[in-house]
Formats: C-alpha cells, structure tokens, sequence
C-alpha cells in the first residue's frame, strides 16, 4: 500500500495529512519515505524525524546530488 506526500499532485499536504502520514507510517512500521528530488525536502525530512524514518531521495538527472 503506498501513500503520498502531496493528497493530490501539485497539492501541498494539510497538517491533517501529515498526522495520517505519521499514524500510517507508525503502523505499518515504515522504514523510509521515498521523495523525488524535485518536491522541497522540508516536509519529507519533517516527516521522517518525527518518525524515526529515512528520507531517500530520488535523483531525477545524473549527478543531481552530490553523493
């Protein structure tokens, strides 16, 4: 099952959607949130601090990001 950061693409999360991301993400004992590399991070890294999560961020060019 997956869910998404954005409700709906271009749409920014609500401070409700995040708390379903965080009740979600605790019960099914999600390890890592994938995030593309064009979306603002602060959200994605919000999220995964508050839960104990990796944020993995997917490159969409080559050498995007340094490492």
């Amino acid at each position: 099952m997956e869910r998404f950061i954005e409700p709906k693409p271009g749409i920014p999360p609500t401070p409700k959607h995040i708390e379903e991301l965080r009740t979600f993400i605790r019960d099914k004992e999600v390890k890592a949130v994938v995030q593309s590399s064009y979306f603002s991070a602060s959200v994605g890294e919000e999220l995964t601090a508050s839960t104990g999560t990796r944020l993995l961020k997917l490159c969409q060019n080559v050498g995007e990001l340094p490492q």
